[in-house]
């Protein structure tokens, strides 16, 4: 069985892929997936199952610098294995010329990463992958505040001290997703009000009832909606999706203003704190740029349109201070579904989307960051 993991982790994304494509077919009915969902939704499980084996490769080439690559593979169970062969399969059906570029990505990304320094050489006894899709199993005794992180691998030192590294891989001048949150804590958790969070749920609740009436008058379902503002029997009778992108134009525009009515909202509150203590503000705003820890390294990497190398921004919390002692948060822009914080060199974007479905009572709102001048291709 030990010979049977070291093996497999080893030709991942090597033999198999780059030379024998064809050994691996993928097992998915490509046709039932795409009648059952849309190409917008394959899109995003493509990008996830990128990242993922993005993360593999990184860990895997640092595992072998630092002498431990034997050691990572071995801790990397058979459940695991199986997901990364399933990921590389769908990207193999899909995007071929990504699935080949991600090695060089990776590769990249490692060089970068060494060269910045932010790590002196170390003794690293293990390297594990804890990413949310990955390595958690494997990793029983992990501690608590590491699974809560942006961590996706984790560096133990011979004396037992964890480096927490987050890795993310997107196309450059593009946002990278940092946070996720529901709307109904997220002043309370992330700003640190408790009275200005109650004050916006209730603000919310009356925006969604709202919201829920003016669907089932538009879609000309006979009665009042539930008095608790879920959707009914009465909404699937009709053939109506649960998802904005598959209903008809009328009733998205009615979705969509209620989404700009919860980020006016938000803005309104973000502005209110930052008034308040604008020092404190700044230094709440660490999570929302993915650096939740004071010892988290955020690895991001951006490439061109055809996948090639462009960039590696090595962040952190250090780097993030420095950006962050001037802020400004951007006038909200009417009708839309975001606004943005500016420091800098970076912005940081606040925007609504639903939980996974719109009929979910409490919309999450997504963070995520844009750098003003990435570090250029070396």
């Amino acid at each position: 069985m030990i010979d049977d993991i070291f093996r497999l982790g080893n030709n991942l994304f090597f033999k198999k892929i780059i030379f024998f494509p064809f050994m691996l077919p993928w097992c998915f009915d490509k046709r039932e997936i795409m009648r059952i969902v849309s190409k917008n939704r394959i899109d995003n499980l493509l990008n996830e199952y990128k990242g993922v084996l993005f993360e593999y490769l990184f860990a895997k080439l640092l595992a072998k610098h630092y002498g431990r690559e034997e050691n990572f593979l071995l801790t990397m169970n058979a459940k695991l294995l199986e997901l990364l062969e399933r990921y590389e399969r769908a990207l193999r059906e899909e995007n071929i010329e990504l699935l080949k570029a991600l090695p060089l990505l990776a590769n990249f990304a490692f060089n970068h990463f060494i060269a910045s320094g932010i790590i002196p050489p170390l003794d690293i006894a293990s390297i594990h992958l804890v990413g949310r899709k990955l390595g958690r199993d494997s990793l029983p005794n992990i501690e608590s505040r590491y699974l809560a992180l942006e961590a996706d691998l984790l560096l133990t030192k011979s004396n037992g001290e964890i480096i927490p590294i987050s890795t993310k891989l997107c196309k450059k001048a593009s946002f990278v997703n940092t946070k996720n949150g529901g709307v109904k804590s997220f002043v309370s958790k992330y700003l640190g009000d408790e009275s200005q969070q109650s004050k916006l749920s209730e603000r919310l609740d009356y925006s969604y009832y709202k919201m829920v009436a003016e669907l089932y008058d538009q879609a000309e379902i006979p009665g009042d909606p539930p008095l608790d503002g879920s959707f009914d029997e009465r909404w699937s009778a009709k053939g109506l999706s649960d998802l904005p992108g598959e209903l008809p134009q009328e009733l998205q525009r009615l979705i969509h203003q209620y989404y700009a009515e919860v980020i006016f909202c938000l803005y309104e509150m973000v502005v209110k704190v930052h008034a308040l203590d604008a020092e404190k503000f700044t230094k709440m705003l660490y999570p929302l740029c993915g650096l939740s820890a004071d010892d988290l390294i955020q690895v991001i990497t951006y490439h061109d349109g055809e996948h090639l190398p462009s960039s590696v921004r090595v962040l952190s919390k250090e780097h993030l201070q420095r950006s962050l002692r001037k802020v400004e948060i951007l006038p909200y822009r009417s009708g839309t579904a975001s606004f943005e914080i500016r420091s800098c060199d970076f912005s940081l974007q606040l925007r609504v989307k639903p939980m996974n479905r719109f009929t979910t009572k409490t919309p999450k709102i997504n963070c995520s960051v844009r750098l003003h001048d990435p570090i250029p291709l070396l």
